[in-house]
């Protein structure tokens, strides 16, 4: 693997890992957050769609478009959740859970699962990977964890991701194909939620956070360019190395405390979570 190809393979975790700290930078609720998120990315869709010259069929465009607006809901609860929490806590959690709903959903539903020995591993890789995210956000002194208000965003957050990942291989699209009609449902999605709040929302904000949607758009398209390369297996385990990026980066950025043995903790959390993901993307 050449250097170039590397870091660019780097460029997904390094994307959806600064994401939720973009987002705590710039500020604003969770819809202006989500808004100025969704328009990045339908500018990205409408100007990748014109300068490929993509065309589009009925129920392809029809799926993604759903697929755009699960994502938009699921981003929703995820901001909504950061909002309350810090991202040190609240993107283990989330990214450890979006591994356990896309994993089940992928075995049962898409038949990912071929045989007793695939769910077996399957399996086991998800209990590293669980084990790994409990230790991330272990708590040691007074301040307390996530909240069940929280943990509840976290979940629906998770099960909206999931229908945005696996609608689309559930009718088989792939390819250039997703990416204007996603972004179109994205923002759809996003401005719909935003309704309620609209009175409230500053357009300076909404602005700022074009900032959050780009590090989802080069995460988005990076992961599409290296796939080609490296294939999906490669591409997904460097790909969910993002939670290691928010983890790391909301201390140091962030400055978000790890006392006494919380220090420790993550660094034994993220290793399991890293051999776990490894273990996951071999058997894909």
């Amino acid at each position: 693997m050449s250097v170039q190809l590397l870091l660019l393979a780097s460029l997904p975790a390094l994307g959806w890992g600064l994401m939720p700290i973009v987002a705590k930078l710039m500020g604003g609720k969770s819809e202006e957050q989500l808004l100025g998120t969704t328009i990045a990315a339908l500018i990205f869709g409408s100007v990748f769609g014109f300068l490929n010259q993509v065309s589009y069929a009925l129920v392809p465009f029809s799926i993604s478009l759903l697929s755009g607006v699960f994502w938009a809901c699921g981003q929703y609860f995820q901001f909504l959740a950061l909002e309350k929490a810090e991202v040190s806590k609240v993107m283990p959690v989330s990214v450890g859970t979006q591994l356990l709903f896309v994993t089940l959903a992928s075995g049962f539903f898409l038949k990912e699962w071929t045989d007793l020995t695939t769910v077996i591993f399957s399996i086991m890789a998800l209990g590293v990977i669980l084990t790994g995210v409990f230790l991330v956000t272990k708590t040691t002194h007074q301040q307390t964890g996530l909240t069940p208000q929280v943990l509840l965003y976290l979940c629906c957050s998770s099960a909206f991701l999931m229908l945005y990942v696996t609608v689309t291989g559930l009718f088989q699209i792939s390819g250039a194909q997703i990416f204007m009609p996603q972004a179109v449902g994205m923002f759809l999605g996003g401005s719909v939620i935003s309704l309620k709040s609209k009175q409230q929302l500053h357009f300076r904000k909404i602005i700022r956070n074009l900032g959050t949607g780009s590090t989802w758009v080069i995460a988005n398209t990076s992961l599409f360019a290296v796939s080609s390369s490296l294939g999906v297996g490669v591409t997904y385990s460097f790909s969910q190395m993002s939670l290691l990026v928010a983890t790391y980066g909301s201390i140091i950025l962030l400055k978000e405390q790890k006392v006494g043995r919380e220090k420790q903790f993550v660094a034994l959390g993220s290793l399991l979570y890293m051999v776990g993901v490894l273990g996951m993307s071999w058997l894909k």
